[in-house]
């Protein structure tokens, strides 16, 4: 792996913005997590050092020299097919590595000291925080977020690791609606999960569902967050349209325990929005959008679906699809089925290649 050290000029490319007129239509522009932060557990049991990919990764990010006071960067370091950027940071529980790429921060690693536990031996060393960032590069076909979490599930799988997850963030980006469309759309039968709004210092308005603790739930309009937090460059597609808003649920530990949320999960559209709609439709909560959102998330699985029936006999994966739909149903994805040689399909653990030879699939082994 080479390595180069070197002052890293942050920013993003610059763009140039053409005037745009504002579409007046409601969609769905976005449905899907954007925010991940996974705790690994300080263990002696799983011989974490000798075995895991993970810690022999971060282990390397935090072995490489950098002075007492964090400040040292280093760029042009290959992890998971990209070119990132690293930068240690001091922190208050340990030492911290901010990672970046294309001049955007994504992932914060924290090497968590052990004497940071408020008296007590912490029970984590590592933290990784999966940026709002990092998603949205994945939402723009930037990158894709498996790489990045391949290890951590490689791992988990042959328990080479212990790890829960503090912090998982699902959002539905709405075009044509306000916050106030979601808030008046939502009933309460108590004052505890009553909404109100707060103003920031930044200038930027949130409606807050609920008084917090275990989850957050929150609406705010994503054009205006965007624009004020050097953003814009990202969410081009969005200022195509005269009101985005995004309403956020963010799932604290507890939560995400009682939900029984893993990493893969994030692959599982069905899996979010069931987790998603619970964390909304409570006992006591209703939002009326969620119907909306549910139609929408329906119509975007038809469009993918929708394929010209009088070429599906003509390729032999798509004949295999028509006929084994039991076999589809359960396939966590089809990469590129028109392009891609071979071609993969990942099922529960293993995966299968088309051996175009004889037209059919067969296990991969590894």
């Amino acid at each position: 792996m080479n390595i180069s050290k070197k002052k890293i000029d942050g920013g993003c490319d610059k763009v140039q913005y053409s005037n745009i007129v504002p579409v007046k239509e409601r969609k769905l522009l976005f449905f899907g997590v954007d925010y991940l932060t996974i705790n690994l557990i300080r263990s002696d049991d799983y011989g974490f050092e000798n075995k895991s990919r993970v810690f022999k990764i971060f282990n390397t990010f935090f072995g490489l020299p950098h002075n007492t006071s964090n400040a040292d960067e280093y760029s042009d370091i290959n992890w998971c097919d990209h070119d990132v950027d690293l930068a240690f940071k001091e922190y208050k529980k340990g030492q911290a590595i901010e990672i970046s790429l294309e001049g955007r921060h994504v992932i914060t690693i924290i090497k968590i000291d052990p004497e940071s536990g408020m008296g007590k031996i912490s029970p984590y060393l590592y933290r990784v925080e999966f940026r709002g960032r990092l998603f949205n590069m994945a939402r723009i076909g930037k990158l894709e977020i498996e790489p990045f979490l391949k290890d951590f599930l490689w791992d988990y799988e042959n328990k080479h690791i212990a790890f829960n997850i503090s912090r998982l963030d699902i959002c539905a980006d709405l075009a044509g609606f306000l916050p106030n469309d979601i808030d008046g759309g939502f009933t309460s039968s108590d004052d505890i999960s009553r909404s109100y709004l707060v103003k920031k210092k930044d200038g930027t308005e949130t409606i807050y569902f609920g008084k917090g603790g275990r989850k957050k739930i929150r609406a705010y309009n994503k054009l205006i967050e965007a624009n004020k937090h050097g953003k814009k460059a990202d969410y081009l597609d969005y200022f195509q349209h005269e009101n985005v808003t995004r309403l956020e649920v963010e799932l604290k530990a507890e939560s995400c325990k009682k939900f029984g949320i893993k990493p893969a999960d994030i692959y599982d559209r069905d899996k979010i929005f069931s987790i998603y709609s619970r964390a909304l439709n409570t006992k006591k909560t209703e939002f009326r959008i969620m119907k909306f959102i549910e139609k929408e998330l329906k119509e975007v699985g038809v469009k993918k679906m929708n394929i010209d029936m009088n070429s599906i006999d003509k390729h032999p994966l798509l004949s295999f699809c028509k006929y084994n739909k039991r076999f589809l149903k359960q396939a966590v994805k089809i990469r590129d089925i028109y392009e891609l040689n071979p071609i993969i399909i990942l099922l529960s653990d293993k995966q299968y290649l088309f051996d175009k030879e004889i037209e059919e699939f067969r296990c991969k082994k590894d």
